[in-house]
């Protein structure tokens, strides 16, 4: 919307391009503004400059949920159990926005912290003096008054950890604190490339010149890309795209001269003495797509995968690796008669998790026991868990209960089966999940009871205004992954890609000359070509009496 008071029969800025991502506003706490009684909400959309177009839709929705649950420590500085060489302050980040903190509410080896700076509603740095060497003690008082912000509070439950405290401990250095190998999504580059990248942490008390230093995924040559004239402040982070790019400007973002394998490999930092300071030895395991691998905070021999991806920014929690993937005796497509699904894992120690209901299962969905009677039109999807290591990948198969009447139907054409799975219809308003099969021809004919060459998760939705009402509209499809992401392939031969359409012309365009990928389509064929009308006016009267 433009700046300011916008009129009541003003207009939107430029539209967006489709499709349009939906807005949502987070009201506050509801008791600084509701009233008893009934309350009233009211929107008002604002087109752009599309005068009487009939495109324009506004839905809306409000919801709420009850907040009842209480706030954690998110994250602790140092990390529990961490063996540090002084200790006069501790920050404590909580999972929200807490009130309620005082100095006193925490105790180190039973005396309170003597001061207490809230940098943030969740972020409290508690400071004392340093205590006795050996092991620290850590708790919160009992009788804290520390509380969420929820109309009723949620009261914070407390615990305790345990320090180290060993002045001659060795001080730690600059390291590789994360890294990810395969990046999508998570950050992009100045170029806009979701560019993998290396994480560098100076955890040493002083700055340190990174001049001479060197990153490597190659042990036979340790020098292999070099940083410029670059300062790495005391307990600071740099991010450097590992993109392959080469670029050294110290002004502006680093890129390495080489990529990073997510199949697994060699990553090192070496010192201007070709000292190896940093790295993962051998070899750092296979990554997953936006997950990243690095040192736990304050623990930097504990090495593992980070549940939440933080580049340029302290670590989350580390898991050790991820649980196996989970195996399905069946796959997806059409089928005529019940039967019982079986899945497994390659680790007898991973329990897995399914739901029949389209959700992404959880490691509190039903547990599989034994085989799944499949008699009906069903997706099934299912991850595997295990202790100490973070969930395996997520798989979902859909099955299709194919009517009597069709079974014995084939066609010369390719088949495509789109399936809600009893999310009702396919509508202008939002996009619809749905499961795809493709079928395409064997020995001249396809027929619905062939495997599928193709069977996906995907997001439909109609496309267009004016032919929207008619029965047979035109749809847009969008390709998706077991997250909802999209996701490339290749239907019926065609080149891999995400987004398709199922174009329906009706009676606004038979001959299809507004339809770009029929109209080059044609001027590429052999032995076609384009027509030209052309006047020419002469003197004659009749021709007069058509002279514009």
């Amino acid at each position: 919307m433009p700046a300011g008071d916008v009129p009541f029969d003003g207009t939107s800025s430029p539209a967006l391009p489709e499709p349009v991502p939906p807005q949502d506003d987070t009201l506050g706490n509801p008791a600084a503004y509701l009233l008893p009684g009934a309350n009233v909400i009211a929107i008002q959309a604002f087109n752009a400059s599309l005068g009487g177009s009939s495109d324009f839709v506004i839905d809306a929705a409000l919801s709420s949920a009850t907040d009842a649950t209480p706030p954690t420590v998110a994250n602790l500085i140092p990390a529990t159990d961490a063996t540090v060489r002084n200790l006069t302050s501790i920050e404590v980040d909580f999972s929200e926005a807490v009130t309620g903190v005082d100095a006193s509410d925490l105790l180190v080896n039973g005396s309170s912290a003597t001061n207490v700076v809230a940098f943030a509603p969740w972020q409290y740095v508690f400071q004392f003096p340093q205590p006795a060497v050996g092991a620290v003690q850590v708790a919160w008082t009992v009788n804290h008054g520390i509380h969420d912000l929820a109309g009723t509070p949620n009261y914070f439950a407390g615990g305790n950890w345990t320090y180290i405290l060993d002045p001659n401990a060795s001080p730690p250095g600059v390291m590789i604190s994360e890294f990810m190998a395969d990046n999508k999504k998570t950050i992009h580059d100045e170029d806009g490339d979701s560019s993998d990248w290396i994480e560098i942490f100076n955890a040493a008390s002083g700055d340190v010149n990174l001049a001479g230093w060197a990153l490597s995924d190659d042990p036979k040559n340790l020098v292999e890309w070099r940083f410029p004239n670059v300062t790495l402040p005391a307990n600071s982070y740099l991010l450097v795209f590992a993109s392959g790019k080469d670029r050294t400007n110290a002004t502006g973002e680093l890129h390495t001269g080489f990529q990073l394998s997510s199949g697994g490999g060699f990553l090192a930092l070496v010192d201007p003495a070709t000292n190896i300071v940093s790295s993962f030895p051998p070899t750092y395991p296979s990554q997953r797509t936006d997950v990243s691998y690095g040192r736990a905070q304050g623990a930097p021999d504990i090495v593992g995968y980070f549940t939440v991806p933080t580049p340029g920014g302290p670590n989350s929690s580390v898991g050790a690796g991820f649980a196996p993937k989970v195996e399905f005796a069946v796959n997806g497509g059409t089928y005529t008669a019940a039967f019982a699904l079986e899945l497994w894992t390659a680790s007898s120690n991973a329990a897995i998790r399914f739901t029949l209901d389209g959700t992404a299962p959880g490691d509190t969905s039903t547990l599989y026991t034994g085989p799944i009677n499949i008699s009906g039109t069903v997706q099934v999807r299912a991850r595997s868990f295990e202790t100490g290591l973070l969930p395996g990948p997520l798989r979902s198969e859909s099955y299709i209960l194919l009517n009597a009447n069709v079974i014995n139907f084939t066609s010369n054409l390719p088949l495509i089966v789109i399936h809600t799975l009893g999310g009702g219809g396919i509508t202008a308003v939002g996009t619809k999940f749905a499961n795809m099969t493709f079928y395409e021809p064997q020995n001249g004919r396809a027929s619905l009871t062939n495997v599928p060459a193709l069977s996906t998760r995907a997001g439909l939705r109609v496309r267009g205004s004016s032919t929207a009402g008619y029965p047979k509209q035109s749809w847009a499809v969008e390709f998706w992954d077991d997250f909802n992401d999209d996701k490339k392939a290749s239907p019926l031969g065609l080149p891999e890609e995400s987004d398709w359409v199922l174009y329906a012309p009706n009676n606004f365009e038979p001959v299809l000359i507004h339809n770009p990928f029929i109209f080059d389509l044609s001027n590429q064929s052999a032995g076609t070509r384009r027509a030209r009308v052309s006047w020419r006016f002469t003197s004659t009267p009749a021709a007069e009496r058509f002279r514009p």
